[in-house]
């Protein structure tokens, strides 16, 4: 009993030390800051992927999302945007969280809204697209003439007007990407 007594008092005079107590202090702080700051075991069993990109006040992001159920997915990345500069946002990827913001279940324009208002550095957490990028080729020069007006705030089926390219019978288009 006397040798369980004497390790006990021991014990609580480590414990109990001043130089000790702040390292355990000190230990427990850093534990607690390392979960709030980047928190992504709520995704385990996924492969996600923490980007960051520099966003330009009042400039857009160039990049366009769509709704997959719950999810927001990058549909499509826009030619010399913040997006396509930075090759860290590509198309398929699904948002998880933008500057620690939940994004699941967000209708797209909640997104654009939020993106429209935020500039500097921006945090995205992704989920990477699972499609197979294609192999960059070498860039050809190709132009074509349209045989028929188009305006794309009348078609159905474009996924960002904004970013539609209106043009008219006889105009020269330049192709930049295929």
């Amino acid at each position: 009993q006397s040798s369980q007594h004497k390790e006990g008092l021991e014990l609580r005079v480590l414990l109990t030390n001043p130089h000790l107590q702040a390292l355990m202090q000190a230990h427990d702080n850093v534990a607690v800051q390392e979960i709030a700051e980047e928190n992504v075991s709520r995704y385990l069993g996924e492969t996600v992927k923490l980007v960051r990109l520099e966003k330009a006040k009042d400039t857009p992001l160039g990049a366009t999302v769509r709704n997959d159920n719950d999810s927001v997915v990058v549909s499509r990345v826009v030619k010399g945007g913040a997006a396509e500069r930075s090759g860290l946002l590509g198309e398929g990827d699904e948002i998880l969280e933008i500057n620690g913001i939940s994004i699941r279940g967000k209708h797209i324009n909640e997104v654009h809204d939020l993106l429209q208002v935020m500039h500097g550095t921006l945090t995205f957490l992704l989920i990477p697209s699972s499609q197979v990028k294609p192999t960059p080729h070498r860039q050809t020069v190709m132009h074509v003439r349209a045989y028929f007006d188009y305006d794309p705030s009348d078609d159905p089926f474009v996924p960002c007007r904004e970013l539609g390219l209106s043009f008219q019978r006889g105009d020269i288009l330049h192709v930049i990407s295929q």
